[in-house]
């Protein structure tokens, strides 16, 4: 900004959802001969908001500060305020209605919220001493009808929802594209690049507020348009209805065909650039083009739950923040218990439908919203369903039926893998993991799994109705040389996941468990103890523990949960989530003994896990019995020389050495050696740890000629088994340099 000392009457400031007030603001006080300067006119991208904001306090002889509760609430108004207050050069202007207390309490302030047009103008040059432009136009212009007042000509239906919050960015974006000759859409997932149409298109997931989204910027933005028009395109034949009814208002013969109204409403908008048409929910570019006016001239705003808009540029339209969705509730239930609206919120995934159910069930039952959190957690869909919210006919899941049967009919693959990913975690669900367990899939999608191309339609049909969104995955790169990133991994809301299984009846809910903790089996390293492989344990694990945590309420595949269970307790145990493994290790071990008995292997598998996880937190009397019975029952499934035996005899040994039990220690390691060189070879790396262990004992009894050979030998195999790089080559570094 070019500003000298003083030389500016007013600095306008304001929040987002005002910005309407602030361009009329600016046009009246600059018709009058006033100076102003404000963050939409004159401040540019890339500068720095902070500093022009001091430079513009410091430099304007007033502040004009419009107030509003979004206002009174924004931590950057507030400093803006405060200063101009100090400075004593603080003019408050409230143009929606707000509490005036603490330091603005005493102050004099102009209120426009409940003045007409011209007497909001004249209430504002009578407090700033202004008189009339020259040439005698108090209020020159065609763009001075006062913000939130529709024009003459619309057909709005919806009031405009007081309960609206959050999204001042994604509307911010909107209008921008839209009058400055840039086009651009609404989607839930990506931006595209931007189109030469003027057209935007707001799609995403049913409930994330696309057409609340539309109806705030009808308003919020009204003052930038001659006429607004709103069109229901869900249905062709209602939208050929309503697009012909515009014919008498734009002077139009109304007795016109339909076909000949249609073509001669298109002609007459192209020659009209301050008439603003939204298609809701519209369902496939093609159904729109015959409605859409030509040029550059248009002002287009579309809604659907499609993502592929060919003319049009995204905005995003997800879920709120998890500060939206928190701020939202407070508000709208007037609680201050901060902590229990952000669960409420997490539980919803902050998701603007569900929000406005649940924040209008708390106020219907007067609940808290902490008793709130409770019920949803306990109840689900159930408690949810029974909010209604602000003039919106449809609730959650019935906003979600038609979608989801909808998908059934065109893409039965689409709607299997769908329920397959109702069961994962939400994020960063892999399509190779499904098709590398593609056989242990249903046959409606194992077939889609073998197909690279069936699979590709059936992610885009799930895309089309916006049920999922992509993420971009990052994998190893199969040819070397770091990562590389692939397009296979998806997200689905957690709300669509718990409507797809609660659609489910019981025997296909069980069906797609098991599929999915099939896949996640699979895909789970069978070594999740070896930090090589801790990166996909990390990814795959909070799929485990939702797969788990379902698979113990539903009566499911036994042996394929105890797995899972087992392999997780084992990467958290080695990656140092003591208290998080013992629970996993403990309920794959009961599984097991009610599935196979006491004496089976499996018990055996699980014995020894938690006697390892009892001793590394030192609970060496409570580990040492669950050894030893590991051990008995390994000698009695597989005779004394068999590598599981090997096993437990080095964790017996290792535990007792430990305890400083050395002679009873040595000969178990010894065993262990002789059977691991017998079973496989003496290069193997179980050999290399036994020899480790060993050459450990032999050490803490000094016999230091004795250790060292085993030492190096252990690590001639272990740099050989795993490179020169690998955390178990430090280990064997790091003992033969202590020894």
């Amino acid at each position: 900004m070019d500003i000298s000392e003083k030389s500016i009457d007013f600095f306008i400031s304001y929040t987002g959802k005002d910005v309407a007030w602030a361009k009329w603001a600016v046009e009246v006080l600059e018709a009058t001969g006033h100076s102003t300067v404000t963050q939409h006119y004159d401040f540019r991208p890339g500068e720095s908001f902070i500093r022009n904001m001091h430079q513009a306090l410091q430099q304007a002889r007033r502040t004009l500060g419009l107030f509003s509760p979004d206002y009174l609430a924004s931590k950057y108004c507030r400093q803006e305020w405060e200063a101009a207050f100090k400075a004593e050069a603080l003019l408050p202007v409230v143009v929606r209605p707000c509490e005036m207390d603490g330091l603005l309490g005493p102050l004099a302030y102009v209120q426009l919220c409940d003045l007409d047009a011209e007497g909001a103008k004249a209430a504002l040059l009578e407090a700033i001493g202004a008189g009339p432009a020259k040439g005698g136009q108090l209020y020159p212009g065609v763009g001075l009808r006062l913000p939130g007042v529709l024009p003459r000509l619309h057909n709005l239906s919806h009031l405009r929802n007081p309960h609206f919050s959050g999204r001042d960015a994604v509307l911010s974006a909107l209008h921008e594209s839209l009058t400055s000759h840039q086009p651009a859409a609404v989607t839930q997932a990506a931006v595209l690049t931007r189109a030469a149409v003027l057209t935007q298109a707001a799609v995403g997931l049913g409930g994330s507020g696309k057409t609340q989204l539309a109806l705030e910027y009808c308003y919020r933005y009204s003052a930038d348009y001659d006429a607004i028009w709103w069109l229901h395109a869900e249905a062709p034949e209602t939208l050929a209805t309503e697009y012909a009814a515009l014919a008498p208002s734009l002077g139009l013969n109304k007795d016109l065909p339909q076909p000949e109204a249609i073509a001669a409403v298109r002609r007459a908008l192209e020659h009209k650039p301050r008439v603003l048409l939204v298609f809701d929910n519209a369902t496939t570019p093609e159904s729109l083009t015959p409605y859409l006016p030509r040029g550059a001239s248009r002002r287009v705003l579309i809604t659907s739950r499609r993502q592929d808009w060919p003319y049009a540029v995204a905005q995003d339209v997800g879920p709120m923040t998890p500060e939206q969705a928190q701020a939202f509730l407070l508000q709208r239930t007037g609680q201050s218990d901060a902590v229990a609206a952000a669960r409420v919120a997490e539980l919803l995934g902050c998701l603007p439908l569900a929000l406005e159910q649940a924040a209008a069930y708390v106020i219907s039952r007067s609940r808290t919203l902490a008793s709130y959190a409770d019920l949803l957690e306990a109840r689900g869909l159930a408690v949810l369903e029974r909010g209604r919210a602000f003039d919106y006919e449809r609730s959650i899941g019935t906003t979600w039926d038609l979608a989801l049967q909808e998908l059934s009919n065109e893409c039965p693959a689409a709607a299997a893998l769908l329920n397959l990913c109702a069961f994962f975690a939400p994020d960063d669900i892999r399509l190779s993991d499904v098709v590398a367990a593609r056989e242990h899939l249903p046959e409606v999608l194992k077939e889609a799994a073998a197909d690279e191309l069936l699979l590709d339609d059936a992610k885009a049909a799930l895309l089309g109705y916006s049920l999922i969104h992509a993420e971009r995955a990052v994998a190893p790169n199969e040819r070397g040389g770091g990562a590389s990133e692939r397009a296979d991994a998806i997200a689905v809301h957690r709300l669509v996941q718990q409507v797809s299984r609660e659609r489910l009846d019981a025997d296909a809910r069980r069906q797609w468990l098991g599929a999915a903790l099939h896949v996640v089996n699979v895909a789970f390293p069978d070594e999740a103890q070896d930090v090589r492989f801790w990166g996909d344990c990390s990814r795959l694990l909070p799929h485990a523990f939702a797969l788990t945590s379902d698979a113990m309420a539903e009566p499911v595949d036994a042996a394929a949960t105890s797995r899972l269970l087992d392999r997780t307790a084992q990467y958290l145990h080695f990656s140092g989530a003591y208290r998080d493994a013992e629970p996993l290790v403990r309920r794959a071990l009961s599984i097991r003994e009610v599935m196979h008995g006491l004496m089976h292997p499996s018990v055996a598998s699980s014995l020894n896990n938690l006697a390892l996880l009892l001793a590394a937190t030192n609970r060496a009397t409570e580990a040492e019995p669950l050894h030893r019975r590991a051990l008995s029952i390994r000698e009695s499934s597989y005779g004394g020389g068999h590598p599981y035996v090997a096993t437990s005899l080095n964790n017996l040994a290792s535990l007792l050495r430990a305890t400083n039990r050395v002679q009873e220690a040595e000969p178990l390691f010894r065993r262990a050696l002789s059977i691991r060189k017998a079973s496989h070879g003496p290069n193997h790396r179980d050999v290399a740890q036994s020899l480790n262990n060993l050459a450990l004992l032999l050490r803490a009894t000094n016999r230091a000629k004795e250790a060292e050979p085993l030492f190096r030998k252990a690590l001639e195999i272990r740099e050989a088994s795993y490179g020169m790089d690998h955390p178990s080559v430090a280990t064997i570094l790091n003992n033969l340099a202590s020894l």
